[in-house]
């Protein structure tokens, strides 16, 4: 059965530090997303035809009906959606689960999920040259995924758990290899700031994933703001110099929401309607509201 939408990804925990040993969990996010539409009128997108025919030459396509496809697309079926672009939300990855879940063949879908993340890397190569395969994923699975260097585990999370995040928009998109680049290569050279990561930034985000995965609300709160302080400390060129004055509000802190640069930046709040009069200036969007996703032509 085809699924109506495809949501993106949000890693609310772990950017930058998943890479050098810790965890990181990143979830679905229902409020963007792309879906199936026809339109029959419109000439076939050329930019998904592009990707048929890289797919149709890789390993990858004997996974998937490349002829129904094809035909499809000739139809006028296209993605659509709200996903933006170099927002740190997985929109490549969205167009590669979406693809993979209507167009996978039997073998497809009985890959386990290692293997099936293999697959979607090699699909998403296509946008990035390289790719984990995590991104596409999570939207094809619609779970919530803990990241470590030992592989993935699928988890659950309380039902409420997205209680009081949200995103807040920087209206900056961002490129983030430079910045994965910056953390890896200090990371590496810097010993004494290596230290300080392991013990502060990488274990607060660790102790964030316990705590939300436990429901424990206050060491939730706790944690997030340790994590928050210690990424402005750390790595403050990773911060928007007009989002740096946000960073510690009065009911609120924020902290990276992937590699940081621009995107969103990931919120926490003890006073929604206190938080959105206080951000008024800046575009808020709740994970605790699933939004429908806006097709836009």
């Amino acid at each position: 059965m085809f699924r109506s939408t495809y949501p993106a990804k949000v890693l609310l925990f772990g950017e930058h530090t998943v890479l050098r040993g810790g965890r990181a969990l990143a979830v679905p996010c229902p409020a963007f997303g792309l879906q199936w539409t026809l339109k029959r009128s419109a000439k076939p997108d050329a930019r998904l035809k592009e990707f048929v025919w890289f797919l149709q030459k890789k390993r990858v396509g004997k996974f998937l009906q490349i002829s129904l496809l094809k035909k499809d697309l000739e139809k006028g079926w296209r993605l659509m959606g709200n996903v933006p672009h170099g927002y740190g939300v997985g929109s490549s990855g969205v167009v590669c689960a979406a693809i993979w879940q209507r167009y996978g063949n039997d073998v497809a879908r009985s890959l386990e999920p290692m293997e099936l993340r293999h697959r979607l890397a090699e699909m998403e190569s296509f946008y990035h040259g390289s790719s984990s395969g995590t991104d596409p994923l999570i939207s094809y699975l619609d779970r919530p995924v803990i990241l470590s260097d030992r592989g993935l585990d699928i988890t659950e999370l309380p039902a409420d758990w997205a209680r009081d995040f949200f995103l807040l928009d920087t209206r900056l998109p961002r490129k983030s290899a430079p910045l994965i680049d910056y953390f890896t290569r200090h990371f590496d050279e810097d010993l004494k700031w290596q230290q300080t990561i392991r013990t502060g930034w990488m274990q607060w985000a660790d102790d964030c994933i316990s705590a939300l995965i436990e429901g424990d609300r206050p060491a939730l709160c706790h944690s997030f703001a340790k994590l928050s302080e210690a990424q402005l400390a750390g790595v403050p060129k990773f911060i928007p110099p007009a989002v740096q004055p946000l960073w510690r509000g009065s009911h609120h802190r924020l902290k990276l929401c992937g590699a940081g640069g621009g995107g969103f930046m990931l919120g926490l709040t003890k006073d929604w309607p206190r938080t959105q009069l206080e951000l008024k200036d800046w575009n808020l969007v709740p994970l605790f509201r699933t939004n429908k996703v806006a097709v836009l032509d």
